[in-house]
């Protein structure tokens, strides 16, 4: 019995382990990316991810696993066919920093996301601004609790 619960136990951690090996190699083509092209020459968040997510399915879903977020919104927001806004803002925080991208960037690039949809639903005046201001809000509380929560300061 104590075999399997370690053989299990081994197995997860490895599995976790998969999954932080990819978002370190996420990192580094984002890096990479960015070095030689800044980030706001992209039309959005949902065209950087693409050209720096993993090009295969397996390597997609362990960047998701890792930053606890549902692989859906990942490959959604890659494709660039899912508003931000409707990505909870931790984890669109997340997957960001993960990227590497300053705030001031990454809400920029949400925000051109964001736009394109309100246009495709029609929505203009109040309710586009206060969508826009609901989703900013909720990106620079998140990014706050993140730095607060970076021990890499230390």
């Amino acid at each position: 019995m104590g075999e399997i619960m370690r053989n299990s136990s081994e197995a997860a951690f490895l599995a976790l382990r998969r999954d932080a090996d990819e978002v370190v190699r996420l990192r580094a083509r984002a890096l990479d990316v960015l070095a030689r092209r800044r980030a706001l020459a992209f039309s959005g968040f949902g065209d950087l991810l693409d050209h720096v997510l993993p090009m295969d399915p397996d390597g997609e879903r362990r960047v998701a696993r890792a930053l606890n977020l549902p692989h859906a919104h990942l490959s959604g927001l890659r494709a660039s066919e899912l508003d931000p806004a409707s990505v909870p803002s931790e984890a669109l925080t997340a997957l960001a920093r993960a990227v590497g991208l300053d705030r001031d960037a990454f809400t920029v690039l949400l925000t051109r996301d964001h736009a394109r949809f309100a246009a495709e639903r029609g929505l203009v005046g109040t309710r586009t601004l206060e969508e826009k201001s609901t989703l900013i809000d909720g990106v620079a509380t998140a990014w706050r609790r993140a730095e607060m929560d970076d021990a890499s300061d230390y």
